[in-house]
């Protein structure tokens, strides 16, 4: 197996996926996306966390701050679901797009395009 292209085929199905995504939303509009999200899921465990039982979550933790917890949570999220579902949402894609025949029928890497779009979906994972 040649790495070049392997690398070849992993860097354009990144940049298709770049493509997809910032072919519907504004680079504004995806950094507020991913502003506001986190600050949702914060707000909601901030409230979660007013209204649980204190005493259980010390006991079991040593420690009374559950947003610490849930800010280290909300944080690797996104990372984990990029790389849990991005290779699957990447073909779920094509199949609604009715490109899927297509792309596997090409002879490039399989692997190597899948992977290419786990790591598109992981770069987004980097913006706020």
């Amino acid at each position: 197996m040649n790495l070049r292209y392997f690398f070849r085929v992993v860097w354009a199905s990144m940049i298709s996926h770049f493509k997809l995504v910032i072919r519907y939303v504004s680079v504004g509009g995806l950094i507020s996306f991913n502003i506001c999200g986190p600050l949702f899921f914060l707000l909601t465990s901030w409230i979660v966390q007013n209204m649980m039982a204190s005493d259980f979550f010390t006991s079991v933790t040593g420690m009374s701050d559950y947003l610490a917890y849930a800010t280290i949570g909300f944080a690797f999220n996104s990372f984990i679901f990029s790389v849990a579902f991005g290779g699957s949402n990447a073909i779920r894609g094509e199949q609604e797009e009715g490109t899927a025949e297509l792309v596997f029928l090409t002879p490039s890497n399989k692997f190597a395009w899948i992977l290419g779009k786990t790591v598109g979906n992981l770069c987004f994972s980097f913006i706020p």
